[in-house]
């Protein structure tokens, strides 16, 4: 995600957990960049996700619903832009 560069990796990592509820196992910052391809006064940072259920198997509706949460919260939170790859 691309955020302002004031934002806090932590409070970001913090808001995923969240709003990814029980079934984010873990939330880890992976990456932060600041730089020519990222516009002046932004930075990105890179979160991985890893999804589980004690109950049974995941159904990959379950997953995009929750990940939509995530991601609509991060957008709301800190005006957060998804980056493409």
């Amino acid at each position: 995600i691309v955020v302002d560069e004031d934002i806090k990796a932590g409070d970001i990592v913090n808001l995923v957990k969240e709003n990814g509820g029980r079934l984010a196992e873990s939330v880890e910052l992976f990456d932060l960049y600041a730089g020519k391809q990222i516009e002046k006064g932004r930075k990105s940072i890179a979160v991985s996700i890893r999804y589980r259920s004690l109950e049974g198997n995941l159904e990959s509706a379950q997953v995009d619903e929750i990940q939509q949460r995530v991601v609509n919260a991060l957008k709301q939170k800190f005006n957060a832009e998804i980056r493409d790859k």
